[in-house]
């Protein structure tokens, strides 16, 4: 059973530890100090240039000389306690964080390894025979924005299980519905009065083997996920394994035997004898040997990758990361530039990212250069015919021409037939381009926009008196009105239009009478002919 620790436990190991750590500061203080000048010695001093008004009094003496010495890094038990963005340069190796409760309050933003920190990470000598001291002196420094960002378990999260999906791939299982097995449909039994619950068919998942209300299909188990958030997963997870201090840097992974017992001895001396398992990560062809590929490759916690291999669910998966010195730069530079593989850097050094537009050419910028070209290639008589010949051309250009603007028009004896007249005979249209205009319309519109004018132009009676109203009807006002009002001039028109249209009706009457005597005599005609023909002998046909 694990061992629970409770708060007032919990608050004295925290007083412990903080106790261990301040006689730890003590004892490594003389240490610290014997580094500092001998870096001081061989690095050169940082000056800024300070206000003395903003000093206190104890340091004035400092202030009169108008610069200070800027402190040389120092190392991270000599760092404060709480971390901030004004701490000095902190030199960290792997597993050597700021505290624990600024980094879980602020996660999101605040590296595990603090603000202005150098990351130092030792090189270590992979193959030591027995009796050897390994030669481990040699340390190379860490970018920050790799090895030292803010731990994002919400990136990490996506970019597992994005792994884990793809890693599934396609799944060919093909399970069926219900209604898809073979087999009748029919109710299985009446729920009338049987006391038991209803079943519509005896195919029904749950009570007939291998039918599943929710089958699987044959599909693709991969989602997507952005390029920018898998990138962005790597980098954040190799700033987790600096900050556990699960990153182990080797020279190489050369092997002058291939024996497994000889591999497993050189790996449990860099990861430990508790490590249960190893990413080993190498160029691939100029930092490993056959020898070490043949004794891993019977190791089952083991596994060796290249650099185009490395991903967060393999970071994740295996404990230690163990990484040669070529592959840790090749990792860098991949990195560095897949930002600019997938074009998300600006092509163009310009404020909105375009490219600027190319200049216009002068005309002639060139002239000079291709006529010297030219004579280099002509030989000594052509050229001297060629510079002739552009005398010749540069005199008949400032003769006066008379008839420099004459331009024959047409010199055949045959007129040359328009392209129209080539189709005259294959089609012909009878029928007008223009529409005769309709006058019977054109006369309708007329009347109806005098008519408009009219009602406008209109001088409309008043009645003063309003007894007229009470003894005389509306119509016979009307009337009785002057011609100039409106409606008397309407009455009057309409009285016109009437005595026309009894005129035409009578006209149109006496034209039927006419016909209908016309009618009469013709049949009378067509009767007086067939007792005619009765009165004829017969024809003889014999």
């Amino acid at each position: 059973m694990e061992r629970i620790i409770r708060r007032p436990a919990l608050a004295q190991l925290t007083g412990r530890l903080r106790l261990l750590c301040e006689q730890r500061q003590r004892a490594f203080s003389t240490v610290a100090e014997e580094a500092t000048s001998a870096a001081l010695q061989q690095s050169p001093a940082i000056q800024f240039d300070i206000d003395p008004q903003a000093l206190d009094e104890d340091s004035a003496a400092v202030a009169e000389s108008e610069t200070i010495k800027a402190v040389t890094p120092i190392r991270a038990w000599q760092a404060p306690r709480l971390p901030s963005i004004h701490d000095p340069p902190v030199i960290r190796r792997p597993g050597e964080i700021v505290d624990v409760r600024t980094m879980i309050r602020n996660w999101w933003a605040f590296p595990a390894v603090g603000f202005n920190s150098i990351l130092e990470v030792p090189v270590q000598q992979f193959e030591v025979l027995e009796g050897e001291t390994p030669n481990d002196s040699e340390t190379i420094v860490l970018p920050n924005d790799i090895f030292g960002l803010p731990i994002r378990p919400d990136i990490l999260h996506q970019c597992y299980w994005f792994h884990r999906r793809a890693l599934m791939g396609w799944d060919e299982r093909m399970q069926l519905y219900q209604w898809e097995w073979y087999g009748s449909h029919r109710k299985l039994r009446s729920q009338v009065r049987s006391g038991m619950s209803r079943i519509g068919q005896r195919k029904i998942s749950g009570k007939y083997l291998g039918v599943k209300a929710h089958p699987l299909r044959p599909h693709d188990w991969r989602k997507k996920c952005h390029k920018r958030l898998l990138w962005l997963g790597l980098k954040n997870m190799l700033s987790v394994k600096f900050a556990q201090d699960q990153l182990k840097v080797v020279d190489h992974f050369y092997l002058r035997s291939h024996k497994t017992k000889h591999a497993v001895r050189y790996l449990r001396r860099i990861v430990g004898n508790r490590c249960n398992s190893a990413l080993l990560v190498h160029e691939g062809r100029g930092d490993v040997n056959d020898n070490f590929r043949w004794a891993v490759a019977h190791l089952t916690a083991v596994r060796t990758e290249n650099v185009e291999g490395l991903n967060v669910y393999q970071l994740l998966k295996y404990r230690q990361l163990v990484i040669t010195e070529k592959a840790l730069q090749k990792l860098m530079w991949e990195i560095y530039h897949y930002p600019e593989k997938r074009g998300w850097v600006r092509r163009a050094a310009t404020p909105d990212g375009k490219p600027v537009k190319l200049p216009m050419k002068v005309p002639g910028w060139n002239k000079e250069w291709v006529e010297k070209k030219e004579l280099c290639f002509v030989p000594r008589a052509a050229q001297v015919e060629v510079e002739l010949r552009r005398a010749q051309r540069t005199a008949e250009s400032a003769a006066p021409r008379p008839i420099q603007r004459f331009r024959p028009f047409h010199l055949s004896m045959y007129a040359k037939r328009p392209p129209w007249e080539k189709f005259e005979e294959l089609y012909k249209d009878d029928e007008p381009l223009e529409e005769e205009e309709d006058l019977q319309a054109l006369e309708d519109i007329r009347n109806a926009l005098d008519e408009r004018e009219t009602l406008h132009t209109a001088d409309f009676d008043v009645i003063d008196d309003t007894g007229e109203l009470r003894s005389r009807s509306l119509s016979d006002i009307a009337r009785g009105s002057s011609s100039d009002g409106y409606l008397s001039a309407r009455h009057s028109r309409d009285d016109e239009a009437d005595n026309e249209e009894e005129a035409d009706d009578e006209e149109q009457e006496g034209d039927e009478g006419d016909m209908g005597d016309e009618g009469l005599s013709g049949d009378e005609d067509a009767d007086e002919d067939i007792e005619d023909a009765a009165t004829l002998p017969p024809v003889d046909r014999t």
